[in-house]
């Protein structure tokens, strides 16, 4: 799935499979340059900025992207 949105300040996204909670999102903060997202999700959810988990996986964060682009 994508989603592309615009959120304010302490609004959220959740992200969600067969009724299930995944994790959720929220803006925390937002400067000139930069926004500030707090995720929330269950402890045997890893989260990673693209970049570390790119390194993990030895993937390029191009093929992230295009992976979630495609749908997987």
């Amino acid at each position: 799935s994508r989603l592309v949105l615009s959120r304010k300040k302490a609004q959220g996204v959740t992200i969600h499979k067969d009724g299930e909670v995944v994790a959720s999102l929220e803006v925390h903060k937002i400067d000139r340059n930069a926004v500030t997202l707090a995720f929330v999700a269950d402890a045997d959810i890893k989260i990673d900025r693209n970049e570390i988990h790119a390194k993990k996986t030895k993937l390029t964060i191009h093929n992230i992207s295009q992976a979630y682009t495609r749908g997987g």
